[in-house]
């Protein structure tokens, strides 16, 4: 019997008896799914062939509750709500479950609240002895406040009209005689500033976020007595979506219904709610420091895929550094019937080669030939595509018989990849604690996130950690008049005493002073380390850390990348098309990028995956799309005389002019990262081995846990 992993024995920690209540409106409760909604439901039919499910399962709290893993959800949004509702029912809920002779006391509550200006008010219905809601609104007009006295909104028509019937007349009279809108707002915030307060007052201060529009008058006061707007609380998420709330950011990314089908509702959409759900997530993780970050959503999985290795207790690297797997669990069996063997190991570096360490899979691999079965291979670092891969084929096709279309590999390679599954952008990386890997992309929440345009402190940037005759050459060509002001450079491994620089690259070099003056220059000279990261000597002197990387990239309008892969045209002419965390993670942080890669990357880049990186010709480079790798870096030479005859705050507004054009490579990095499409398109690629179709599955994509 195959025993559960260290790392599973880890992510089991994380399962918790919990139940998570959310209270708000109707963008929490899944607002414009309701199950009779004829107008929208018959769309995403129509035009994505799917059926959506009940309501609860279309908002992001459904999602949310999914990737906690928690085993329940109590979802007391209502469309129409207002705050003096929310508040009252979670009131209810808090005292009676934590303090009102609580019965399951193993049981853990989580909480998220999400509170929206307006004119709706909670009302107590004497006859019918229950709660409904009033939404009102100015009508210019007539000169009064306009209101509709309903008990839900699309599900109780007939009721809904009784409601009117009945109180409609005397309510007016209460409007028009007692209602004031400014006054209801104050009592709005101080309704809202109460409740903060008092959740701040109980143990459960640590396991509740909040989402928040804009009121007036809202404030909390903070341990040192200082009165901050509320929408900079500690537990306020809004601080994560550039100081949005949930329906303001999720517009912003033209995640709303009208965004997704030809309808005017403005609602999050269907898919919008599985997006916004899984960066909740992540958020959620972060300030409660329960549940998975970006890469660990193997909880509750809905597929298993049954695979073997010659090793023990092992895990597809791929489970743990990829996001969004929340729903497919790998699963070591015995070779004897298994169809899918992995060979997923660190030994794929670069320029390392399967015959070196192929002996390991000599006798497992006959088993799963003979099955009839397929081999899977992830390839996490930049490697040198022709080796490898001659390596590969030359093994398992020309010494062991396989069929070349029976070889799955997964790599950084564009041109093979989808950009879903770049592998390299979810590398592990010891960046707190090296017994303890973080994904890289759990650090993606503390991106860019869509800001407006704002001065930045750099104005180019260009981060080398080890130096390469081709990165060494670049520098050259960007420094031949002059080293850019007011900019960013590294060159962290070479010594600041180290003369001989031309001895460093095969390119004749024209400007070493100018590169002599970034010697041993490292992130960390601009943005010193914490206390709390500087745990190893090795890892400051040797690794990435991703902290600061991340803070550079938010920090300079233009970022220069050099990938990995490119050092490999010293010895090959051929050019290796992989695309790294390095290209992508600026563009995540909103930074203008200038690739030094070969033009056909930017076709796949803007025709496949739709970025677009047409400002380059702001810099003179119009011949992006179809230059060779060397004419690329001819044209840095472009982009360092630029810079020196436009200095000042001209790449700022250089930002500002394209901010359209950031903002929509941003959401097009997000959509493909942060949703599920990672999970369906790893399902299609991994499904020979195993008839999922006998399988209760998900008729659609990004389908809520339905065991929540």
């Amino acid at each position: 019997m195959i025993q559960p992993s260290r790392k599973q024995e880890k992510r089991d920690k994380h399962r918790y008896h919990t139940h998570l209540y959310v209270g708000g409106t109707s963008v929490t409760k899944g607002g414009g799914f309701e199950n009779n909604r004829t107008d929208i439901r018959p769309l995403y039919k129509e035009r994505y062939n799917i059926d959506l499910p009940d309501i609860e399962f279309c908002s992001y709290a459904s999602v949310l509750a999914s990737n906690l893993g928690v085993s329940g959800i109590t979802n007391d949004a209502k469309c129409g709500s207002g705050t003096k509702r929310i508040i009252r029912k979670a009131t209810e809920f808090i005292v009676n479950t934590e303090y009102d002779n609580r019965v399951d006391l193993d049981k853990h509550y989580l909480y998220h609240f999400e509170f929206q200006p307006g004119i709706r008010d909670d009302v107590w219905f004497s006859k019918e002895n229950e709660y409904g809601i009033c939404n009102a609104s100015w009508n210019d007009r007539d000169k009064r406040y306009q209101f509709s006295l309903v008990k839900e909104w699309f599900t109780e028509e007939e009721t809904n009209q009784r409601y009117d019937e009945t109180y409609g007349e005397n309510y007016q009279k209460y409007i028009d005689n007692h209602f004031d809108e400014v006054e209801y707002h104050k009592n709005e915030s101080r309704m809202i500033m109460n409740f903060i307060g008092w959740l701040d007052s109980l143990p459960l201060k640590k396991y509740y976020t909040f989402s928040i529009g804009h009121f007036d008058n809202c404030y909390y006061i903070t341990e040192e007595g200082e009165r901050k707007d509320m929408r900079e609380h500690p537990r306020c998420i809004n601080r994560y979506l550039d100081g949005k709330d949930l329906w303001n950011y999720t517009h912003d990314m033209k995640w709303l219904i009208s965004d997704e089908v030809d309808n005017d509702d403005n609602h999050i959409g269907y898919f919008g709610s599985r997006k916004i759900g899984n960066k909740l997530t992540s958020i959620f993780a972060e300030l409660t420091k329960i549940g998975p970050l970006f890469g660990d959503y193997k909880i509750q999985p809905k597929t298993e895929i049954e695979f073997c290795s010659p090793f023990e207790d092992y895990c597809p690297a791929i489970a743990d550094v990829v996001p969004h797997l929340k729903n497919i669990n790998f699963k070591q069996v015995p070779a004897d019937n298994c169809k899918l063997l992995c060979i997923e190991h660190d030994w794929f570096h670069q320029g390392t080669q399967f015959h070196e360490f192929k002996h390991h899979y000599e006798d497992i691999q006959k088993i799963v030939k003979n099955n009839g079965g397929k081999i899977f291979l992830s390839i996490r670092q930049e490697s040198f595509q022709d080796i490898v891969e001659e390596s590969i084929y030359k093994v398992c096709c020309d010494e062991w018989g396989w069929d070349k279309s029976d070889i799955i590999i997964l790599d950084c390679n564009i041109n093979r990849a989808d950009l879903s599954l770049l592998i390299k952008t979810y590398q592990d990386d010891p960046i707190v604690i090296p017994e303890s890997p973080v994904p890289l992309s759990a650090y993606f929440h503390d991106a860019w996130t869509l800001k407006q345009p704002e001065p930045r402190r750099f104005n180019f940037s260009m981060l080398i950690n080890k130096e390469t005759s081709f990165r060494i050459g670049a520098l050259d060509k960007l420094f031949k008049h002059g080293i850019p002001s007011n900019s960013l450079f590294t060159l962290r491994a070479v010594p600041q005493d180290f003369e001989d620089i031309q001895s460093l690259s095969n390119y004749e070099l024209e400007n070493i002073d100018n590169i002599k003056l970034i010697r041993g220059k490292s992130v960390e000279d601009y943005y010193p380390l914490g206390e709390s990261e500087k745990f190893d000597e090795y890892l400051r002197t040797n690794q990435t850390i991703y902290n600061s990387v991340i803070k550079t990239y938010k920090d300079s309008h233009f970022n220069i990348v050099l990938e990995t892969s490119m050092m490999a045209h010293e010895t090959k002419k051929d050019i290796f098309n992989h695309v790294s965390e390095k290209t992508l993670i600026p563009i995540l942080c909103g930074c203008l990028v200038f690739a030094v890669v070969p033009g056909i990357n930017y076709q796949i880049m803007e025709d496949k995956w739709g970025l677009n990186f047409s400002y380059l010709k702001e810099f003179g480079i119009t011949d992006y799309r179809t230059n060779t790798l060397e004419e690329q870096m001819s044209e840095l030479s472009k982009i360092g005389k630029w810079a020196n005859e436009n200095g000042g705050d001209f790449l700022f507004r250089l930002h500002k002019k394209y901010h359209d054009i950031i903002t929509d490579n941003y959401r097009v990095l997000e959509n493909a990262l942060f949703t599920d499409k990672t999970e369906e398109t790893l399902l299609q690629i991994l499904n020979h081995h195993k008839e999922y179709s006998t399988q209760e599955r998900p008729k659609q994509k990004f389908y809520a846990n339905e065991e929540v």
